[in-house]
C-alpha cells in the first residue's frame, strides 16, 4: 500500500518515531480489515 510505503520512508528520513510508527501502522492495518470486508460484502451482494 502506497500510504505504508510513505510510512516507512517518513521513519526512516526521521520525520516521526519509531513509536509514531507503530501507532499509525496499527490504524492503517484497522482500516485495511474494515475496507477488506466491505469489499466481500459488496461483491457477496
Amino acid at each position: 500500500m502506497e500510504v505504508l510505503n510513505q510510512l516507512i520512508i517518513s521513519k526512516e528520513l526521521g520525520f516521526i518515531s519509531e513509536n509514531e510508527t507503530f501507532l499509525v501502522r496499527q490504524k492503517i492495518e484497522k482500516i485495511t480489515n474494515m475496507l477488506n470486508s466491505l469489499r466481500k460484502s459488496q461483491l457477496n451482494s
